[in-house]
């Protein structure tokens, strides 16, 4: 890979910054879910009240990025 190629990849990379990859929310029965994934090369995980799976997650974000 040449100077330019690399200059080229690194400007796709900034215009498109990484997105999390979610596993699965676990519903433990009991109103709370566990969930996990993982975001920038790091593994996160959160346990929590949500009322569905998609609230689980944003809880599980908003628990460490907001």
């Amino acid at each position: 890979m040449d100077d330019a190629e690399e200059a080229e990849e690194a400007e796709q990379e900034e215009k498109h910054p990484a997105k999390p990859n979610f596993k699965a929310p676990r519903d433990n029965g009991d109103g709370t879910y566990m969930v996990e994934f993982e975001f920038d090369g790091r593994h996160y995980a959160w346990s929590g009240a949500a009322g569905n799976r998609v609230e689980a997650m944003q809880s599980a974000w908003s628990a460490y990025f907001k």
